[in-house]
């Protein structure tokens, strides 16, 4: 079973209009607009989808999009999990993990797709070519990053949501990264961070660091485990995190 066929982070904003112009000096550029049922602004820097969405609250989830969603739906509900929101359209639940899931019925077929852009689909032997990387300013996405408390219990929440342990590991602490085919997610046992956040990789992280700072970005140096000297966090206007780490 899979959430969907196609995957987007949806980021909560209260001015629909700065966090554009933010993400567009990250590398993103605008697939569409519109002002109903709120302001919104979809993106891409051909690596993922972000939807920026006026509604009043502050969050960052994923929202899966699928043509025959109610089977799906209905899955889910087989297996305990329970909708805080339901509709003919449009259902969403929270992960064990506090992630909010909106399930919306769509035809995918004419929606656009990041085609194999993601860490996970970048061959080994171009890991350290920057030209390889399909954002000139972050890189390429690697995971949607969550803190957890108990990784194996994470583990199995998202794994009766259809995904699976693509790699796992106890260093420097207990973290795993888990793939659907549409987006990864990556599991942290950690006090290092909080909550949910966006991370990126790239070959040249400190020379990316120099090119944000002149565009007015601060990137600060990112203190926990692992990694080395040269990985940041950058704070968004939403005040989400977005991790650039060396590959």
């Amino acid at each position: 079973m899979k959430l969907g066929s196609i995957c987007q982070i949806t980021i909560g904003t209260a001015n629909v209009r700065e966090s554009y112009d933010f993400y567009r000096e990250l590398g993103f550029r605008k697939l569409a607009e519109d002002s109903e049922p709120y302001p919104w602004i979809k993106l891409t820097d051909d690596s993922i989808i972000i939807l920026l969405y006026q509604n009043g609250d502050n969050y960052m989830g994923l929202t899966y999009f699928h043509q025959g969603m109610g089977q799906v739906v209905s899955n889910l509900q087989g297996r305990g999990v329970k909708f805080v929101q339901r509709g003919t359209t449009e259902n969403i639940f929270i992960t064990k993990t506090d992630t909010i899931v909106v399930l919306v019925e769509a035809d995918t077929n004419t929606m656009f797709v990041p085609k194999n852009k993601m860490l996970l689909d970048l061959p080994e032997s171009d890991f350290h070519d920057a030209s390889r990387y399909p954002n000139k300013w972050l890189g390429i996405f690697g995971e949607f990053s969550h803190a957890v408390d108990d990784l194996q219990e994470a583990i199995e929440n998202w794994q009766d949501l259809g995904f699976r342990v693509y790699h796992q590991t106890d260093s420097p602490y207990p973290w795993a990264l888990m793939y659907d085919g549409c987006m990864i997610i990556g599991l942290h046992e950690t006090k290092d961070f909080e909550g949910a956040a966006l991370s990126f990789f790239a070959p040249d992280v400190r020379n990316k660091v120099e090119a944000l700072s002149a565009l007015g970005i601060n990137a600060i140096e990112y203190t926990g485990h692992g990694g080395d000297e040269n990985n940041v966090v950058i704070y968004t206007p939403e005040g989400q995190k977005i991790f650039l780490f060396s590959t």
